[in-house]
């Protein structure tokens, strides 16, 4: 949410809320195929730290997958590494939102 574009309503409730909102929704990447990956729960160092909520994989980023998934708020920075699952070990990482066109170029074209 871009709070810099002017006033709308509900803004200020939303804006007392932004910093007590535990978890955030962010994209990752998953170096697994995106099979079986709805709801699988997030690590980090053996602490759950949150759920994927959709994987898919992507046809702009040769077949990676792609994922949304909503973390802790401490687990959401860029770069953070995740483990999928307890016992599969497939690795995952915090992505840039929107992953395949980060300066929106091609909507812009």
């Amino acid at each position: 949410m871009d709070f810099d574009k002017g006033n709308f309503q509900g803004r200020s409730a939303l804006l007392a809320k932004k910093d007590s909102v535990d978890n955030r929704l962010v994209s990752i990447e998953i170096d697994a195929s995106a099979e079986n990956l709805d709801n699988a729960p997030l690590f980090v160092d053996g602490a759950q730290a949150g759920r994927v909520t959709v994987a898919v994989p992507s046809p702009v980023l040769n077949g990676k997958t792609l994922a949304l998934a909503r973390v802790n708020g401490e687990h959401a920075s860029l770069g953070t590494e995740l483990r999928i699952g307890e016992g599969t070990g497939a690795h995952a990482v915090v992505r840039q939102t929107p992953a395949y066109d980060p300066q929106r170029l091609k909507a812009k074209s």
